[in-house]
């Protein structure tokens, strides 16, 4: 079955970025900055989609989140500094798709909150803005 991630991402012969398991992580080294915007930003917006499920009370206008996460996520691309080798825009990506990874099979065997699979993959992408 597919996951929420994987269907946000794309079918499989497009998909550039998966968090099915670690072992099967496709990254490819020849993507752009705006092909990592693009990704990281369906892949938050799986995540904060989940976070709206049944049983709340709001309803959130998701095309206008939809828009704000893209921005605010291009936005992020813009303040890493490429010409660090170690903290830039690529290496963001890969920290919070691994997080996201990582808090997902934690959640396996607890409680899961898309709450703090959400917050985990915003603060891994953000961690070394302007470093």
């Amino acid at each position: 079955e597919e996951s929420p991630e994987d269907a946000a991402l794309g079918s499989a012969d497009k998909l550039q970025c998966t968090i099915d398991s670690w072992k099967n992580v496709c990254w490819d080294v020849n993507l752009t900055r705006e092909d990592l915007v693009e990704n990281i930003h369906k892949l938050m917006m799986a995540i904060l989609s989940k976070c709206f499920g049944d049983g709340i009370d709001y309803d959130p206008d998701i095309d206008f989140l939809d828009k704000q996460l893209y921005g605010f996520v291009h936005r992020i691309s813009t303040l890493y500094r490429d010409e660090n080798r170690f903290h830039n825009w690529r290496h963001a990506c890969h920290v919070a798709l691994g997080a996201t990874f990582l808090i997902e099979k934690a959640q396996e065997v607890g409680e899961e909150d898309p709450w703090i699979q959400f917050i985990v993959a915003f603060s891994a992408l953000i961690h070394d803005v302007k470093h």
